[in-house]
């Protein structure tokens, strides 16, 4: 039965480096480089992905200041059609 290493507080970083600590020292030197590169990989998918959420938010808050304008461009425009 293996412990869980990842505490639901913990950063992704904090649970690579208490990773590292625990598992790292038994592997050889070619399984070394591989999980390097596949922390290297992960750590990048991770950047990335955040960075897309980012933008979906960036983007949503845009559109929303975008329909309040029209919004109130168009009932500006109701309330001058309606003093006509």
């Amino acid at each position: 039965m293996t412990r869980k290493i990842r505490n639901k507080h913990m950063t992704p970083e904090e649970t690579m480096a208490l990773w590292k600590e625990k598992v790292l020292v038994t592997l050889s030197e070619e399984e070394k480089a591989i999980v390097s590169y596949w922390e290297k990989l992960i750590l990048d998918k991770q950047r990335t992905l955040r960075v897309e959420a980012y933008m979906k938010r960036l983007s949503y808050k845009k559109n929303l200041q975008r329909q309040k304008r029209n919004t109130g461009c168009l009932m500006m425009g109701l309330e001058i059609a309606k003093g006509l």
